[in-house]
């Protein structure tokens, strides 16, 4: 843990003291967006505090909360010292952004490496009851229910049998725009902004910053427009 933690601090450290002296305006906006996460509602990503627990399953499988419980009456009851690291790094993550207001699957991915040994911890264990144990045909089926289960998340995501139908097409003319373009009234202005060089999408019409914008020197350009 500790290995992990001095590892992070040389890479991003160097890296937040540049942008923290070379653009400060930028950085303290958003070290305070990043706290607000914990007191606001942002985005429309508000979750219960229950929500990480509930993303378990599709995350990592129906019966990775069933792994978790057994590590946690297994081995980590029978050798707590031995286990507590891997403990830490699992929950830890999960009560911090747990009590953040803003809620996404993608916050608690530190702590899936954990989850992951623990399960496989789970797998290599219930396939190893021997012959004459009444858990063994238990243990093989929920072992094999590890390893499978996560498979439907998967193909109900991919749909590799399906072809999909374009939610969207960008004109041509977002492909190669003049400098400064912002394209308002957009109904995929993070798309556009992706996958484009424009220098800015927003999803509504920008009535009131529409002059400050064209005086600066910003191209404005309508979506619903560009699609006619």
């Amino acid at each position: 843990m500790g290995l992990l933690a001095l590892t992070a601090m040389v890479v991003g450290v160097p890296w937040m003291v540049y942008t923290a002296r070379t653009f400060p305006v930028e950085t303290a906006a958003a070290a305070t967006a990043h706290w607000q996460h914990f007191t606001m509602n942002l985005e429309e990503h508000g979750r219960p505090w229950s929500y990480y627990l509930t993303q378990l399953p599709m995350i990592h499988g129906g019966l990775a909360p069933l792994a978790l419980i057994w590590f946690l009456v297994g081995p980590f009851r029978d050798r707590p010292r031995e286990h507590a690291w891997l403990l830490v790094w699992w929950v830890l993550p999960y009560m911090i952004f747990s009590a953040a207001d803003t809620k996404m699957p993608g916050y608690t991915v530190i702590a899936v490496s954990a989850v992951c040994i623990i399960i496989a911890m789970a797998i290599d264990r219930w396939t190893s009851l021997p012959h004459g144990d009444r858990w063994r045909i238990p243990g093989l089926f929920g072992a094999i229910g590890l390893v499978l289960m996560p498979l439907h998340f998967s193909l109900d995501r991919t749909r590799p049998w399906e072809r999909a139908t374009p939610r969207y097409a960008i004109p041509d003319m977002l492909l190669d725009p003049p400098p400064g373009t912002v394209i308002i009234n957009c109904p995929v202005p993070v798309e556009v902004m992706f996958y484009t060089p424009v220098a800015a999408a927003y999803e509504g019409p920008m009535t009131k910053e529409a002059g400050h914008l064209s005086r600066i020197g910003y191209v404005l350009l309508d979506w619903k427009e560009l699609q006619d």
